[in-house]
């Protein structure tokens, strides 16, 4: 029977807490809340009718076999729905709010125990930031004192006056969770996220474009990549405002011409680089105001995957020596049949990725290279002459998608693909500077290969030129790509890609830019890539004749991604933390203001916190077998206490007294007393409170047979603190060993 309503409140509280923290793992913060405060009130809604009638067995049955019927509805629902985690939670949720409804005894209160814990545990797999730490901890503080008031009460010392749980033993309960949450935070792999039909993805709006439906179901549309020839290619009226909006949030008209409704987002993010065209000089911060640009370091995507990768985005081939732009505009549609498209169905995938998108960005899928296939809740999307997916609208915040991408590395670079290059990929602007030319060539005159030229050119950018991102807004409308070789220098990684491209095809080699995301730094300690606006980047692709197209990165500031990712390493973890310290720095920010003092300690407060868990992290990956290996002599030890327990501690007292060096009587008399008196507590012979030394030493004659020694040791406490005479410290010693000896018979 349950006496104890303290442990039914912080029985609500663990409940609230998991809910609320898997919740915010899977969705955002604020849902999160939401749940937290919508559990508490339902559990206090169902445990309080619980209590009142705790006198009378079932009679809230009828009311909790309906609870149970509309859990079992929800679970089903989510389940139509392709949400195996929702339906999971919704079943379990309701299935606990019916149990509460009939509770009588405390062990019907581990069921919730454990749920709380498949919470806890869903939504460390899936949190993507370390706040879940705080869960973990309010989670372990509320289990821990549930616990504490069930154990007293089971223990009937609640009614004997006994009151709360010590908080000793509250707090090892709690250090005990913590641990063990901490180990599996740490330590677990994240597993990918259960889902029906595939690969994980979500939204919270599902893209749809009921022309580009009809277009894909009659096969109007052409790739311009099925022959090499562009004009082959049919024109399907993908317009800029098909693939972004406004920073005030404009949409297409229903389905065919926007993305839907519910894709106003308001802002999102915006870099010039997705654009159908784009100036190098304006590169950073475009839209309108308000719109969020590449001047911040914010999180605005994350990425799951076996090791860092370059998102492409836009392929350009055309400069006109300000701006790019695509010679190509031609788009193949096609329909997204349950949540999966296969892009090419000749090739298989060998790199998986899980993306999700934290702040709005136009309509383009960011993906590595050669994407293959692709899950997201789309009706439909369109592909460009280079492979790039798109979507009828832009790529809302909170939608996740997966991508299997084909990564092929060939001579250690990332290929872009094997299809012929087309005559834009060697156009040059028509007032190129003949000065651009004569430098590629100095550069690369002791080469002969292609491979060996674009590989010097790539080194001399990277290390004779200097990044900067502040660049974007020096150079807005002055800076064209000769100031930039031959004058300042310095540039953002517009101009090193820029710069690149057309020295190589001033020197025969046909070269393209590609826009996209840096996803190369990942968060030690959460396990996902973080892509910030920062990362918005553009590298090089150049045609190898026999290889194909190959990456190039002439920006010092960025590094191609590792094509195997080493297990976490102290370097790593540096690496992770260097990433934000030189973001910061290459945004260049002056501002002094309070807010953004506030920012730069909250930010300083989080690496730190960061920084001390990784490595926690960092040593359990490393001597994990020592780890395990301690862990169970450990648990061995304490279950098998009774056996060696006492023994040892005997062993323990024996060595002080016969190791032990006096220094003065009255310390010297209290360490002996005080051994001697454990030693005869495992033989039988405890001393009582009220006992004086020689009536337990009489008692000592009658166990042990003989008792000469703690007779004079007696004499030795009466003289010392009575009489205060003082005795050798020697002597002092063999009446301490003689008693010891005494009790071993």
């Amino acid at each position: 029977m349950i006496n104890s309503y303290r442990a039914l409140v912080w029985f609500a509280l663990q409940l609230a807490i998991a809910i609320g923290g898997g919740v915010g793992a899977f969705s955002t913060i604020t849902f999160g809340v939401l749940a937290f405060f919508a559990t508490l009130g339902a559990m206090a809604v169902s445990l309080s009718m619980s209590w009142k009638v705790r006198d009378t067995p079932n009679a809230l049955k009828p009311i909790s076999d309906g609870v149970a019927v509309v859990g079992m509805g929800a679970f089903l629902l989510a389940l139509f729905g392709g949400n195996l985690v929702l339906a999971l939670a919704c079943l379990l949720f309701f299935a606990q709010q019916a149990l509460n409804l009939v509770l009588r005894e405390y062990r019907q209160l581990y069921f919730g125990l454990v749920i709380g814990f498949a919470f806890v545990l869903a939504g460390a797999s899936e949190c993507k930031s370390g706040w879940y730490l705080l869960i973990f901890m309010g989670y372990g503080l509320s289990v821990s004192y549930c616990l504490g008031e069930v154990w007293l009460d089971n223990r009937h010392l609640v009614q004997r006056g006994a009151g709360r749980p010590p908080a000793k033993s509250r707090f090892k309960v709690a250090g005990m969770i913590l641990g063990l949450a901490l180990v599996i935070y740490l330590v677990m792999p994240r597993p990918p996220a259960a889902n029906l039909g595939g690969q994980y993805s979500m939204s919270p709006d599902f893209y749809r474009n009921q022309a580009w439906e009809q277009e894909a179901e009659s096969g109007q549309s052409e790739s311009g990549e099925s022959d090499g020839n562009p004009e082959s290619a049919q024109q399907t009226g993908v317009s800029e405002s098909d693939t972004s909006h406004s920073s005030r949030g404009d949409k297409g008209s229903g389905g065919d011409n926007g993305a839907g409704e519910g894709n106003d987002t308001g802002t999102e993010y915006q870099y010039e680089g997705f654009s159908e065209q784009f100036d190098i000089q304006q590169a950073g911060n475009s839209g309108e105001s308000g719109d969020q640009g590449r001047n911040s370091n914010d999180i605005i995507a994350h990425m799951k995957a076996p090791h860092g990768a370059y998102l492409k985005v836009r392929t350009f081939d055309t400069f006109d020596g300000i701006s790019w732009s695509t010679n190509t505009k031609s788009y193949t549609k096609m329909l997204v049949e349950w949540g999966a498209v296969k892009l090419d169905q000749n090739a298989q995938g060998n790199y998986r990725q899980e993306i999700s998108i934290k702040e709005s960005i136009p309509a383009w899928i960011p993906a590595a290279s050669q994407p293959i296939q692709l899950w997201l809740p789309a009706s439909v999307i369109a592909v460009d002459a280079w492979g790039h997916p798109l979507l009828p609208g832009p790529l809302v915040a909170g939608t996740t998608y997966s991508v299997e991408s084909n990564v092929q590395y060939i001579d250690g670079r990332i290929s872009g693909g094997k299809v012929p290059p087309r005559s834009a990929d060697l156009q040059l602007p028509a007032d190129f500077d003949s000065r651009i030319k004569q430098l590629a060539t100095e550069v690369t005159h002791q080469y002969h290969e292609p491979l060996a030229k674009a590989a010097a050119l790539e080194h001399h950018l990277r290390t004779e030129y200097s990044y900067s991102f502040s660049s974007i807004f020096d150079s807005q409308g002055k800076t064209p790509l000769d100031t930039f070789l031959f004058e300042e220098k310095r540039g953002h990684c517009e101009y090193f890609a820029s710069a690149m491209a057309m020295m190589l095809r001033s020197i025969d080699i046909p070269s393209r830019l590609v826009t996209g995301f840096s996803a190369t730094q990942k968060n030690p300690l959460t396990g996902y890539y973080e892509i910030r606006a920062l990362d918005g980047h553009a590298w090089v692709e150049a045609w190898i004749e026999g290889s194909g197209w190959l990456t190039f990165e002439p920006t010092a500031f960025y590094s191609l991604p590792e094509r195997e990712e080493e297990p976490l390493s102290a370097s790593q973890i540096d690496e992770y933390v260097e990433s934000l310290t030189k973001a910061d720095e290459a945004l260049d920010v002056e501002d002094v203001s309070i807010s953004r003092v506030l920012t730069e300690i909250w930010r300083s407060l989080t690496t730190l916190v960061l920084l001390i868990f990784s490595y926690i992290k960092l040593f359990f990956i490393r001597f994990w077998p020592m780890t395990v290996l301690v862990l169970l002599i450990g648990f061995a030890l304490y279950f098998t206490r009774r056996y060696w327990q006492v023994g040892a501690l005997k062993m323990w007292s024996r060595w002080r007294i016969r190791f032990y060096k006096p220094k003065n009587q009255e310390q010297a008399l209290a360490h002996y007393l005080y051994h001697l008196q454990k030693l005869a507590s495992f033989e039988g012979a405890k001393r009582l409170p009220g006992d004086d030394i020689h009536n337990w030493s009489d008692k000592l004659s009658l166990t042990f047979g003989q008792a000469d020694a703690w007779g004079l040791l007696a004499d030795v406490v009466n003289r010392t603190y009575y009489e205060n005479q003082q005795v050798e410290l020697k002597e002092l010693k063999q009446l301490g060993m003689r008693a010891m000896l005494e009790m071993r018979g």
